[in-house]
C-alpha cells in the first residue's frame, strides 16, 4: 500500500481534491526540537544528537519533542547496557544445587535488546535508518510563490 501523501504535496502537484481534505488537519512547521523535561546527562547528549540529525533532514516539527525524548532515553539506556556487557561479558557462570556449572545470559543482554528495539523504532519514524528513509517526507519550506514552488518541485522526466 503506498504511503499517504501530505496535503501540501497534493496541493503542489495539483491532485488535491477538496472533498477529501481534512479540515481539522494540523499544520506543522519545521522546528528545532528542544527537550521538555529534565533529562539525565547521557539522555541529553543522545537527544542533542537526534535533534541535530532530524533538523538537517527537516523531518521534525513542533510537537515531536516527546518522541525524540523517548528515543533519546532508549538510546542512552542501550549504550549504558552495552557498556556493562562490554565490561562483564554477555554471559555469566553459576553453580546449580547439584554442583554443575551453568552458563547463562546476563539480564542486561535482554534489557539491551529491548532498548535497541525501542530506539530503532524512533529512528525509523524519523527516517534515520536506511530502510525507512524513503518512507519519510521532509517538511517543505514555506513557499509564498505556489506556482514557482510547483515548477521547482515537479518530477523530472525519466525519474
Amino acid at each position: 500500500m503506498p504511503a499517504l501523501l501530505p496535503t501540501e504535496l497534493k496541493r503542489i502537484r495539483g491532485t488535491l481534491r477538496q472533498d477529501r481534505v481534512n479540515k481539522l488537519e494540523p499544520r506543522v512547521s519545521v522546528a528545532a526540537p528542544r527537550p521538555t523535561r529534565r533529562l539525565a546527562p547521557d539522555e541529553r547528549r543522545e537527544f542533542r544528537k537526534l535533534a541535530r540529525r532530524v533538523s538537517v533532514l527537516r523531518v521534525a516539527a513542533a510537537g515531536d519533542d516527546l518522541a525524540l525524548e523517548l528515543g533519546a532515553a532508549a538510546g542512552a539506556e542501550f549504550w549504558r547496557l552495552r557498556a556493562v556487557i562490554a565490561e562483564k561479558g554477555a554471559t555469566y557462570t553459576t553453580t546449580t544445587p547439584t554442583g554443575s556449572e551453568l552458563v547463562r545470559q546476563r539480564p542486561e543482554a535482554a534489557l539491551m535488546a529491548d532498548a535497541w528495539r525501542r530506539y530503532a523504532a524512533i529512528l525509523g519514524r524519523f527516517g534515520l535508518d536506511p530502510a525507512s528513509r524513503s518512507r519519510v517526507e521532509a517538511i517543505a519550506p514555506p513557499d509564498p510563490d505556489v506556482l514557482g514552488g510547483f515548477l521547482r518541485h515537479r518530477p523530472r522526466p525519466g525519474r
